[in-house]
C-alpha cells in the first residue's frame, strides 16, 4: 500500500481522475548507501536493472526564504541554475546566483528523500517554482521518484510512474507555479 504524507494526498487523487498507474518500492535495507546514508540513484537503476535516466531527482534550490525546484532525470548533465533560472523563470543571473543547494530542504524532505511531489501547502509559499525537464524519449517510460519524508524507510522507498504523469499531476494541481524546461538530448549522459 502506498503512504504519502497527508499533504501530498493530492498525487494519489490526481493518479485516480488521471488513471495514471503508481506503484511503491522499498529497496531493501541492506542495499548500497553513501556515506551520509543516502541511496543513490546509480545504486538504484543497478538493483532495477535500469538505466538512470530513469532515476528523476529533484534539486530544491534555497536563496534563505524560498526554494525552486527541479525535477529532472539524474544523467542530467550540470547545470548552471543563473542560465537555467534566466531562461525559464525570467530572474537576472544575479538573482539566480543567490538560490545554491546547500543541505536546505523543504518540510517533510531530506537530502536523499527530496520528492517532485512537495507539500500542497508548500507551492506558492516556501516553494516559489517548480522546474521540470521535458524529456518527449522518456515520457512513456515508468520512472523511479522518492516520495520524500525522513529517515531510513523514507531513504529506501520510492514511487514508479510514467515520467510525463509527473508533470501532469503537478500542472493540475499547482497550474503556473510549474514550468517545463528542454535541454538538447545530445547532452543526457545516457542514450533515451
Amino acid at each position: 500500500m502506498l503512504k504519502l504524507a497527508l499533504e501530498q494526498s493530492y498525487v494519489l487523487s490526481q493518479a485516480k481522475e488521471q488513471a495514471i498507474e503508481l506503484t511503491s518500492i522499498e529497496y531493501p535495507p541492506e542495499i548500497a548507501k553513501d556515506e551520509k546514508g543516502i541511496l543513490q540513484g546509480k545504486t538504484k537503476a543497478d538493483y532495477l536493472g535500469w538505466t538512470t535516466d530513469r532515476i528523476i531527482c529533484a534539486y530544491y534550490f534555497h536563496d534563505g526564504t524560498d526554494f525552486i525546484g527541479v525535477i529532472a532525470p539524474s544523467s542530467l548533465p550540470p547545470f548552471s541554475q543563473r542560465d537555467l533560472f534566466q531562461r525559464v523563470l525570467g530572474l537576472s543571473r544575479s538573482q539566480g546566483k543567490r538560490y545554491g543547494i546547500n543541505g536546505t530542504c523543504p518540510e517533510g524532505m531530506e537530502p536523499g528523500t527530496c520528492s517532485p511531489f512537495p507539500y500542497e501547502s508548500q507551492v506558492g509559499t516556501s516553494i516559489r517554482d517548480l522546474l521540470i525537464c521535458d524529456v518527449p524519449k522518456l515520457a512513456d517510460t515508468t520512472v523511479d521518484v522518492s516520495i520524500g519524508g525522513e529517515g531510513d524507510l523514507a531513504q529506501r522507498t520510492s514511487l514508479h510512474l510514467p515520467y510525463s504523469t509527473i508533470s501532469e499531476i503537478l500542472h493540475h494541481q499547482f497550474g503556473p507555479r510549474i514550468h517545463l524546461f528542454t535541454i538538447p538530448q545530445e547532452t543526457f549522459l545516457y542514450s533515451l
